[in-house]
């Protein structure tokens, strides 16, 4: 019982460092997200083992947080590659209209 207090505790800590990360334009490398997502599995089956259902709980909701972030990351690169893309089609159009 004083286990699953002390690892809610902990993982309330590791869920308010999550927030600011989430609402801001920075994100954490992709590698970081999926090792983290990786490793709160971990913990959710040995949480599961020893019957800490609260800390099976938190960590499940700390894998999700990770996923947001590593959704959020994915859907930037995505982004910025096609903002790179229409750049270069719009310089290469700029190009070619300064030829006529």
């Amino acid at each position: 019982m004083i286990a699953d207090i002390l690892i809610l505790l902990a993982n309330l800590l590791v869920i308010y460092s999550l927030v600011p990360s989430i609402r801001s334009e920075q994100k954490p490398h992709i590698k970081t997200s999926i090792y983290n997502i990786f490793v709160c599995a971990i913990f959710v089956i040995a949480f599961t083992l020893l019957n800490l259902w609260v800390a099976v709980i938190m960590n499940i909701l700390v894998g999700c947080l990770w996923g947001v972030l590593t959704y959020q990351r994915l859907h930037e690169t995505k982004a910025y590659k096609e903002d790179v893309v229409n750049k270069l089609i719009d310089e290469s159009m700029d190009i070619l209209d300064t030829i006529d």
